[in-house]
């Protein structure tokens, strides 16, 4: 079992990355998992910004900064049993699978309450359970 983090620093607390200052850190977590991850590991991937899937979650009332096509495809070429991502609080406590070629993923969107993300390291399928309270 893995985990990978994609991480950015601004210059002001306030600074959201947009896909050119994002892509690199993308390209170097994906270099670094290829060297160290067998292709029978399984991988959880940690992102404060989310990946840009296609309407897996709704974008109504929020601009889309900050939500990266460059995430997305780190997800399809590392093929992770998780992600974990935050930055847009209206989808706090929700989680989704996303499917692509090759692989499924579950998206999970803890907010500050969290979720227990539970990972059958048999079959490589990932589950997760808000706290009592919050949304499914």
């Amino acid at each position: 079992m893995w985990l990978a983090g994609v991480g950015w620093f601004g210059i002001t607390p306030y600074d959201a990355p947009g896909e050119a200052d994002l892509e690199p850190v993308c390209n170097e977590v994906c270099r670094q998992v290829g060297c160290l991850v067998s292709p029978s590991g399984r991988l959880i991937l940690l992102t404060h910004y989310p990946a840009l899937l296609g309407g897996l979650f709704p974008l109504a009332g929020y601009a889309a900064g900050g939500i990266l096509n460059c995430v997305r495809l780190l997800i399809e070429v590392l093929k992770p049993v998780a992600v974990v991502q935050g930055h847009v609080h209206e989808w706090f406590a929700t989680s989704a699978e996303y499917e692509y070629a090759g692989g499924r993923s579950l998206i999970v969107n803890p907010g500050p309450r969290g979720a227990v993300l539970n990972i059958d390291l048999r079959t490589g399928r990932a589950s997760c359970k808000f706290r009592v309270g919050d949304s499914p």
